[in-house]
């Protein structure tokens, strides 16, 4: 029997290297054994993380359907007139939450390697169509001026911050401040939509307030991301 120089763990005969950290086997008294029993079985089932996804996808696809459908007969059965008025039909709202909730979670689960930038787009598309679908069962006059603004700048400033973290090689203290910068535009964007849209009239206020101390705390982590022995010193106080 042997135990790891590395990490100390207790290591079988049958054994070249750890487990656990791969390190090699070196004991001169206890020397490998091919012919000694294994520790674990020789045939290991092959798990298909892929296989999986599908079955999940399918799953979700299925229950989400099936919601949709009975919600559907159940409005068309117990209110028959719902076919000749839209604002009845209180299924297309369901029909909607359900069609979002997929687009939001099966895609990413289908597609290999999906792109951040293609699901934002298909997320920002999904959110809007059911926020029409909601004006349209509501006979409301919000949608273009109110909620496909809002949607359409959540979605650019994500997709900007995906093409800054994620194709853009960056620190992680550099992410971390654009992040902060890209709430603060946020908030600045949907107080302007928001008093456009009430009063006709953009006027900032609350916003500013969470603009200022946002631009100081990414300035102090662009001046971290910059001095590389305080970002190990500040790493190492904090364990991180």
């Amino acid at each position: 029997m042997s135990y790891c120089v590395n990490c100390g763990v207790k290591l079988d005969d049958s054994l070249q290297k750890c487990p656990l950290c791969s390190t090699p086997v070196i004991n001169p008294v206890s020397r490998y054994n091919p012919d000694a029993e294994k520790v674990w079985p020789a045939n290991e089932d092959n798990l298909s993380t892929k296989e999986d996804k599908h079955k999940i996808a399918g799953l979700i696809s299925l229950t989400l359907g099936i919601i949709a459908v009975i919600c559907t007969a159940v409005n068309l059965i117990y209110s028959p007139e719902a076919v000749y008025d839209h604002t009845k039909i209180w299924a297309l709202y369901v029909v909607g939450a359900m069609a979002l909730i997929w687009t939001l979670i099966v895609p990413c689960l289908l597609i290999n390697k999906f792109r951040s930038i293609i699901y934002i787009g298909l997320d920002a598309i999904a959110t809007a169509g059911f926020l029409w679908l909601v004006q349209w069962m509501t006979n409301g006059n919000w949608f273009l001026s109110l909620a496909l603004p809002i949607v359409g700048i959540v979605a650019v400033i994500l997709w900007i911050a995906a093409i800054l973290t994620v194709y853009v090689k960056i620190s992680k203290v550099y992410t971390a401040s654009i992040v902060v910068m890209a709430t603060a535009l946020l908030m600045i964007a949907l107080e302007a939509v928001i008093d456009n849209f009430v009063t006709g009239t953009v006027s900032l206020e609350w916003s500013l307030f969470v603009l200022i101390p946002a631009v100081i705390i990414a300035f102090f982590m662009a001046v971290i991301g910059r001095r590389r022995k305080f970002k190990e010193e500040l790493r190492k106080r904090l364990h991180i």
